[in-house]
């Protein structure tokens, strides 16, 4: 999910390719924050939805870092991106 909303279509299609492949259960993933109602869907679909503070606190938890509310995204990538971008 970068921008706009999550509809029915990829919950269906997450869905489809859970049972077809034979995965365990469904996630998706925002760098943004989910509406009240998308979050409803992803409860009674029992698909994981992750927004942006929970994804910036597992890939910290990853890497052991504690108390990821504490500071802003960038306090913990910002060297991460400037190696990214320069290479």
């Amino acid at each position: 999910k970068k921008n706009g909303r999550v509809g029915k279509a990829l919950f269906n299609r997450l869905e489809n390719a859970v049972k077809s492949h034979g995965c365990q259960g469904g996630i998706i993933v925002s760098n943004g924050f989910f509406s009240e109602k998308e979050l409803r869907e992803g409860r009674t679909r029992k698909i994981k939805m992750w927004d942006r503070k929970e994804l910036v606190e597992n890939l910290l938890q990853v890497q052991g870092f504690e108390g990821a509310g504490r500071y802003d995204f960038l306090f913990y990538f910002k060297d991460f991106w400037r190696w990214l971008v320069q290479g």
